[in-house]
């Protein structure tokens, strides 16, 4: 069991929702525990991968060792680890920054390893992303917007392309994440239908081809 304190709906910006051979430090506390609504705070992921998604619908899959902050729905801060982010409509303007560097999402999935010097290097699996040098207090001093397909690096001085082949080895591959079938208990279907709601839709019939309400009247 967690030893973190719960985080409340309005404070939680991700939920670890798997981990796959993960082994945690506790570089803020307790580690996470799947199924756990995490409020901005710092991860160490000592070996292993896991899974978040944050509650924009982004989702972030982490290779170990790794070591990031989690800020924001719309930023986390890596200062070294393997990633990949799959960053839906809606959500664009993702940033995982790290030493020297900001990849921003517009409208993408992306993979990115940072190195513990600041050294980057990323691919765009699909969409378009912006690459960028930062400077010592995080302010922008180039960039370059990249198209899918796309390699490249960035150091403390520029953004650089690299190879353009399919080929997406050394980075972390996409999320093996398989939801579990939701089978509700005997009873549920009457303990709500108890309740008397005006809709109640359980999609296990078709009436003329729509799924009818199944709240009385």
């Amino acid at each position: 069991v967690s030893g973190r304190p719960p985080s409340s709906p309005t404070s939680a910006i991700a939920m670890l929702v798997q981990a796959d051979s993960a082994r945690w430090g506790e570089a803020d506390g307790p580690p996470p525990i799947v199924g756990e609504l995490l409020d901005p705070c710092r991860l160490e992921l000592l070996e292993g991968r896991a899974t978040l998604s944050m509650l924009n619908g982004v989702r972030l899959v982490v290779e170990g060792p790794a070591d990031l902050d989690l800020m924001s729905v719309d930023q986390v801060h890596c200062r070294r680890g393997r990633l990949r982010a799959r960053v839906p409509e809606g959500a664009e303007g993702f940033i995982v920054s790290g030493p020297g560097s900001a990849v921003i999402d517009m409208g993408a999935e992306f993979a990115l390893n940072l190195t513990p010097g600041g050294a980057a290097r990323g691919r765009v699996i699909q969409g378009q992303v912006e690459a960028a040098v930062l400077d010592p207090s995080g302010i922008l001093k180039r960039s370059r917007v990249l198209t899918e397909r796309r390699s490249f690096k960035i150091d403390h001085s520029m953004v650089e392309l690299e190879g353009d082949d399919d080929s997406p080895a050394d980075f972390v591959g996409p999320s093996n994440l398989v939801a579990d079938v939701l089978a509700p208990a005997a009873g549920y279907a009457s303990a709500i239908l108890a309740d008397h709601p005006a809709s109640y839709w359980r999609f296990e019939r078709l009436d003329s081809g729509g799924g009818p309400n199944e709240g009385a009247g």
